[in-house]
């Protein structure tokens, strides 16, 4: 999907003494901030100033700038015109729409199963024939959290209504659950600590077997998982975010150098005492991390070196039968 850009204001007001050049509303005056924010990155792209008076409207071919992006809008930003502009320069848009909006040349686009929070799915032009939309777009009406209809208009003609409205009705509910970042970190923590103790006492009391879960596992895995939900940017940027690209590539590769370590460990005649060591078991994880990541990478340096290589002689023989 393209990055989802939420485009609206907020308006900042005081006492119509303080800014008398921005008189709003009776004894006030105001300004406006007119904000596009990415809804993927939590950060805003652009940030335009108005005095209060001025309509969101106004602003909007200042915020709506970037091509393949979906822009979420509120009503103020459902004029007709805008609508067949921002279709014509290949920009997305899903526009809350207004009551008594006109509609015609109506057609269904998809039919809505009892279960879902759709109502209607279709695809019709906007307004009178003079002043209208020159496109037919499509209107989809849904419920929200507490069972209020909301009409939206959009020109994502291949988006399934119903995948739209569950990402729209469990979104609220999830961002719930993000709010405690501090609180999943500490049982992550605690409940590492735990594994460590159940990997003791299980393996040099109980006799149990080695590279086992634990109980514990059960809250730690979830619990760093919510962690990094709630967190989109930590690490954002970083090295270790880099690594995280490839770790697919390390997964895989770690397992050779894990049976290696083994079989060598088997024909030195070291295995127990190598188990035995407190420090190998603290060095050993990071070291096979570590050589899984750089044999991966030299991997993909030969791999480059010979795709190029393949691709060579292709460009040249295209090259000279182009002369």
């Amino acid at each position: 999907m393209p990055p989802s850009i939420a485009v609206d204001s907020t308006t900042i007001t005081t006492g119509a003494g303080n800014w008398k050049w921005a008189q709003f509303r009776g004894e006030k005056a105001g300004v406006k901030l007119h904000v596009s924010f990415d809804v993927k990155t939590m950060t805003p792209i652009c940030v335009e100033e108005s005095v209060a008076s001025q309509h969101d409207s106004k602003k909007a071919s200042q915020l709506v700038t970037m091509k393949r992006a979906i822009y979420i809008c509120d009503r103020a930003y459902a004029k007709y015109d805008r609508m067949d502009e921002l279709h014509g320069e290949d920009k997305f848009f899903v526009i809350r729409l207004k009551k008594n909006a006109v509609t015609r040349d109506e057609r269904i686009c998809s039919v809505p199963t009892k279960e879902s929070f759709v109502r209607e799915d279709w695809i019709a032009r906007l307004g009178e024939e003079v002043n209208g939309t020159i496109h037919p777009f499509r209107l989809v009406t849904f419920q929200d959290l507490e069972g209020h209809e909301i009409r939206v208009v959009t020109n994502l003609y291949d988006v399934s209504a119903e995948i739209g409205s569950v990402i729209g009705y469990n979104l609220e509910r999830t961002q719930r659950w993000l709010r405690y970042s501090k609180v999943y970190l500490g049982l992550f923590l605690f409940f590492s600590l735990i594994s460590i103790v159940e990997c003791y006492i299980s393996i040099y009391y109980l006799n149990a077997v080695e590279r086992e879960y634990f109980l514990a596992t059960i809250i730690t895995a979830p619990s760093i998982f919510l962690f990094c939900l709630s967190n989109p940017l930590l690490g954002k940027g970083s090295y270790l975010s880099k690594i995280g690209s490839k770790s697919v590539g390390v997964y895989v590769i770690h397992v050779f150098f894990i049976k290696l370590t083994i079989h060598i460990s088997l024909l030195l005649k070291m295995r127990e005492v190598i188990d035995m060591s407190i420090i190998w078991q603290i060095v050993y994880t990071p070291l096979v991390f570590i050589i899984a990541y750089i044999a991966y990478e030299n991997l993909q340096v030969v791999k480059r070196f010979f795709v190029r290589k393949e691709s060579d002689p292709a460009q040249k023989t295209l090259l000279s039968q182009n002369n």
